[in-house]
Parts: structure tokens; C-alpha cells; sequence
């Protein structure tokens, strides 16, 4: 089935079942690949915004207060959406959506790959500028990437952290910050946080103790969106 027949079948499976709506809720218009059924999706989400039960009636009304209703067929290819659909639910729904998904990234990777060619015939463009693109689409592709099965939707989704087996801790300060993690720093407004991050990547720097800890060493990325460069030179 291709993508604009998986469009279909999901677009109608919520026509016979307004249960099956936060399956498909977590794609955007843009991931359909018919204009017609991104108008379709874009009202329906209007609708579940607004409270309002969604069905063939509510639905063709807002289509047609949105004068899009004769744009995408009229009544007719409203109603030819459950076409072929068994009454009962579908338990392929979450499937349809990983394949609406895995289409809608082939072509927002495609599209992107014609803007790479293009520019790479433009004198003016870099090859920083290249590449810049590259990594947003890289980045950008990770949504498409969706698997059903990784989702947690219930409680019991959760895997047990004591199933996993488990790899010595690293340490960037042995004991304080680990390696491949997130801390924060936080506190009170002067109460020395700045000094503290400086002093951390000044430590990791040069491989020195921080507070008395060993440290692994590495380099640090300082962000500073409030004080000079001078400033923070005399700092470091």
C-alpha cells in the first residue's frame, strides 16, 4: 500500500472510530502526502482542539466553513474514505503511522537533497553552508525514525533499568559528574554558579582536581550569552 492509500485508511479508521484520533494525533499536515488529506487532518485536528466529536458530519461542516471542502472532492471522497475498512478497529493503526512517517521523510530528504544539488551549483554557496544542511536534515530525520515498538504508551511500556546489563560508570569528575550525562548547576541569582562552571572546564581542561576530585581530561565548550569575550578571559 502506498503512502497515499495508508493516508486513506487511517483518515477513515478515525471516521468509523474517533477513538483511534491520538494514534494518528502525533503527526503534523505536513507528513501527508496528498494536499487533500493534509486539509482533511488539518480540520480534524481542529476539531479535537476544540472539544468537538469527530465524524463525517462535524467533519465535512468544517471543511465546509473552511470553503475546502469542494477542494478535496466534496462529500463524496469524505464518505469513499471508509471505503473498504472493517467496522471493527484496526489494530494495524500504529503501523499505518510508522509508514506515513518512514514516507513523509523520504520525501522531506529527497526535497532536501535537490536543495543540497542546486546549491552546490551556486558559486556563492560554501561548503560550511553544505554541510549545515546536512546535519539539520540528519537532525531533522530522527522524527520520521519512529518505531511503534519503543513507545510507551502504558505504565508496563516501561523497561526494568535491572534487566540491562550495565557498563563501568565513566567519569568526567570521579564520583560528582558522570560521563555521557546531564548535570545542572543551579541556585540563587550571584551566588557563584558562573565561577563554578568556569572553574569545572578550567579543571577538565588541564586534567586538574575539581574540589578535591579527580577528573578526566577533556575539552569543554563555555556558552556565554551574557558577559564579553574581555570579561571572560579575565575570568579564565
Amino acid at each position: 500500500m502506498g503512502a497515499d492509500g495508508l493516508e486513506r485508511a487511517m483518515l477513515g479508521a478515525v471516521l468509523l472510530n474517533p477513538a483511534h484520533w491520538p494514534q494518528i494525533a502525533v503527526l503534523r499536515a505536513g507528513d501527508f502526502s496528498l494536499d487533500s488529506h493534509r486539509k482533511i487532518f488539518g480540520c480534524m485536528l481542529a476539531l479535537a482542539e476544540s472539544s468537538i466529536p469527530i465524524d463525517t458530519v462535524t467533519l465535512v461542516n468544517e471543511l465546509d466553513r473552511r470553503k475546502e471542502l469542494e477542494a478535496i472532492g466534496d462529500v463524496g471522497y469524505i464518505s469513499s474514505l471508509v471505503d473498504g475498512l472493517p467496522d471493527r478497529p484496526l489494530d494495524s493503526i500504529e503501523h499505518y503511522v510508522v509508514e506515513v512517517l518512514r514516507y513523509a521523510g523520504l520525501r522531506h530528504i529527497g526535497r532536501v537533497a535537490d536543495s543540497i544539488r542546486q546549491g552546490a551549483d551556486n558559486p556563492a554557496m560554501t561548503i560550511a553552508d553544505l554541510t549545515r544542511k546536512l546535519l539539520e536534515t540528519a537532525r531533522e530525520a530522527v522524527r520520521y525514525e519512529a518505531e511503534s515498538g519503543l513507545r510507551i504508551t502504558e505504565i508496563e511500556d516501561i523497561p526494568d533499568p535491572f534487566s540491562y546489563s550495565l557498563e563501568e560508570t565513566g567519569w568526567i569528575v570521579h564520583g560528582l559528574i558522570p560521563a555521557r550525562g546531564i548535570t545542572i548547576i543551579a541556585g540563587e541569582a550571584g551566588c557563584g554558579k558562573t565561577w563554578l562552571a568556569l572553574t569545572l572546564a578550567r579543571a577538565m581542561g588541564f586534567g586538574d582536581d575539581f574540589l578535591g576530585r579527580r577528573t578526566q581530561k577533556n575539552k569543554a565548550l563555555y556558552l556565554d550569552r551574557e558577559n564579553p569575550l574581555n570579561l571572560i578571559r579575565d575570568r579564565l
